[in-house]
């Protein structure tokens, strides 16, 4: 079979020469009609830009609106506050301090009305009024007004209408809450004065015809073993009976003694400077007694434990104080329901930020001194025991129940005061009820703290196999 072979014809001279000058021609072309573009463009009228308000020609061109600099300024304004432009007028304010404008938001968050004049006033020169009585919080005065209607309570600091307080001679203006918790009129003189000054009864001291205690207690060796409690700090009880008969039987049979108590019916036993586990033995020796003698508490009752800050730092002080406020919680769940609503243990009505304000010119004993005595936790004891009271627990002639009191607080004391304030603040800064609740374990060690956290039974352990 045969193979057919194109043959290749050879471009001649005169035919490459008649292409190159076609190219040249078509190029040229092509440059000529893109410049009588460009020129044809360049002579074309420009189109102007006109407001859409007054439909003037713009000098300046604001992209967002296409007004000019007059309309602009007419239709627009800035917010003195936060710099933004706004374009609704209707969102502009007047700030009432300043006298520029700002937008409604910036106005909303940075000024409040004045509960009594109806003015607007910056936030940061309003004061806050406690309206006692009344279920929606605290009242926002401005200077003029908090000056002519509102006091200073010389109980627990808070700034209350003038309405809602009491002027006590010898004493200075008080809030009704405080005036119902820590105060009494004398039924023999008729004058009005602190809880702390009632001999018994509803009689002040001068009223009252008192001899003393009915018995003073033993003191207590303060250098025996510790091995129950678990604690060397000293400590101090007082247990509130309704009833307890044969009680002066028991003078001078361990460390307690007995005295008179306006707010119960029976006496009121209260320890020397107790330590260790000796002071446990004492507990143990006066609810035998009472249990032989069936002596009885009541909902009146109450049992206020003393812990010793003698040995303390102002700062390891401060550190005890942060670490019961910021637990608070914690520790009214150990308490019967009615002592978290009694006027005598109140719940403690100042802030952490109250604390740290004094902790830092140190001074432990001018914040204990401004702190009322009947908040369940009573830094005021500081002043004439040199302890931190705990008044929260009820009335209880239970031995069990009165000493793991002691060895929970006495533990816990011992905790914050070797933590000092800075540590205790880390260690509890931030944490929910169950970080707290796992941290005390490691504070009070198992057994006691079963004691207080019930374990709950798995389901498993309920069922019948």
């Amino acid at each position: 079979m045969r193979t057919t072979q194109t043959d290749v014809q050879p471009v001649s001279g005169t035919q490459s020469a008649q292409t190159t000058s076609f190219n040249t021609r078509a190029t040229t072309i092509a440059t000529n009609e893109r410049d009588c573009a460009i020129r044809a463009t360049a002579t074309m009228p420009t189109t102007a830009i006109m407001c859409t308000n007054c439909e003037d020609e713009l000098a300046t061109h604001h992209s967002d609106d296409d007004l000019c600099d007059d309309c602009h300024d007419k239709n627009y304004f800035v917010c003195a506050i936060c710099g933004d432009d706004y374009n609704d007028l209707d969102d502009q304010c007047l700030a009432p301090d300043m006298g520029d404008t700002i937008c409604q938001s910036c106005f909303d968050s940075e000024y409040s009305c004045c509960a009594v004049c109806d003015e607007y006033h910056a936030d940061s020169n309003m004061a806050k009024v406690a309206r006692q009585g009344h279920p929606f919080g605290d009242d926002l005065l401005c200077p003029a007004c908090v000056s002519t209607n509102t006091v200073d309570c010389d109980d627990c600091g808070d700034t209350v209408y003038s309405d809602d307080s009491h002027s006590l001679p010898y004493i200075g203006d008080v809030c009704t809450k405080c005036y119902d918790c820590n105060y009494f009129v004398c039924e023999g003189c008729g004058d009005t004065f602190h809880n702390n000054d009632c001999a018994a009864g509803d009689y002040c001291e001068d009223c009252y015809d008192y001899d003393g205690p009915d018995y003073d207690p033993r003191r207590c060796p303060i250098d025996g073993p510790t091995t129950e409690v678990g604690s060397g700090r000293c400590y101090g009880l007082e247990v509130e009976t309704n009833h307890c008969e044969k009680y002066s039987s028991f003078e001078g049979k361990t460390y307690f003694g007995a005295k008179e108590d306006c707010t119960v019916t029976g006496k009121e036993f209260y320890s020397s400077i107790l330590h260790g586990d000796a002071g446990l033995e004492a507990i143990d020796k006066l609810t035998e007694f009472a249990k032989h003698h069936n002596w009885g508490v009541g909902r009146s009752c109450g049992t206020h434990l003393h812990l010793d800050l003698r040995d303390d730092t102002d700062d390891q002080r401060y550190a005890i104080a942060y670490a019961y406020c910021v637990t608070e919680t914690i520790f009214y769940d150990f308490v019967a329901a009615n002592r978290r609503t009694n006027s005598y243990c109140a719940p403690i009505s100042w802030r952490v930020s109250d604390l740290t304000h004094y902790a830092k010119d140190g001074h432990y004993d001018h914040f204990a001194d401004s702190r009322p005595r009947y908040n369940w936790l009573n830094l005021w004891a500081f002043d004439t025991h040199q302890t931190i009271e705990i008044r929260s627990l009820e009335g209880t002639l239970d031995p069990t129940r009165l000493k793991n009191w002691v060895k929970l607080h006495t533990r816990f004391a011992d905790w914050a005061s070797k933590l000092g304030l800075a540590g205790v603040t880390k260690a509890l800064a931030e944490t929910n009820y169950q970080q707290k609740k796992a941290l005390l374990l490691t504070i009070l060690g198992y057994d006691l703290y079963t004691y207080y956290f019930k374990p709950e039974k798995k389901d498993d352990e309920n069922s019948n196999s």
